[in-house]
């Protein structure tokens, strides 16, 4: 499958390479003024600001992908809305984001790895996010956890260095290759139990009407 593709919050243009050498038609929408300017700079065409700025078309795309992005938005209903819009009939969305309903941020709360990224607008556990797709037009067709050692390793080196002053990713602990392999391992058994640190999800939009 090829056709048009949309990449939100596309940084330097990366993964737009990844689906043009596939063979897709791309875009993308990046809000960082450095980030947009790489990704351009390569010869992609790429919108500097958000999505609702950018204003494409109806039914422009086939397929748009959201990874780690819609969790720094402040308008999620309208971002998705747009989505829907701009989507054609059948068209995928991909949305991954962390997941507030995981194992490490149960254990280990404002330490979770994933709190240590720039601020997010909002936190999203598995059944807020599918009930929000649900709600604005999407029909879910597969949920699937993606962890690795920074939810429990990464979590437990910020915890050691709360009141050190150390940077999040700065400590024996995180560098240690066989404790990312034990705690990677770890995280993929927490994963079949579907509590692990990251939501990926693969929905589809729906000809009817979107919900209010």
């Amino acid at each position: 499958m090829t056709g048009d593709f949309l990449d939100i919050g596309c940084g330097n243009g990366a993964y737009l390479q990844v689906m043009a050498n596939r063979g897709w038609n791309v875009w993308g929408v990046e809000p960082s003024r450095a980030g947009a300017f790489a990704a351009k700079t390569v010869g992609f065409d790429v919108y500097h600001g958000t999505l609702l700025e950018a204003n494409y078309s109806s039914s422009s795309f086939d397929y748009v992908r959201c990874n780690h992005s819609f969790e720094h938005v402040p308008n999620p209903v309208d971002v998705l809305h747009e989505i829907h819009r701009i989507l054609r009939p059948g068209g995928k969305l991909f949305i991954g984001i962390p997941n507030v309903g995981s194992m490490s941020f149960r254990i280990f709360g404002r330490y979770w790895w994933y709190l240590c990224a720039p601020v997010h607008t909002y936190n999203y556990s598995d059944k807020v996010i599918t009930r929000l797709l649900h709600k604005s037009g999407f029909q879910i067709n597969k949920v699937h956890y993606n962890a690795d050692f920074w939810g429990l390793l990464g979590s437990l080196q910020i915890f050691v260095n709360r009141n050190t002053g150390q940077k999040a990713d700065d400590g024996w602990l995180i560098r240690n290759r066989l404790l990312r392999i034990i705690t990677s391992l770890i995280e993929k058994c927490i994963d079949i139990v579907r509590m692990g640190d990251v939501i990926e999800i693969i929905c589809e939009k729906r000809e009817h009407s979107i919900d209010v």
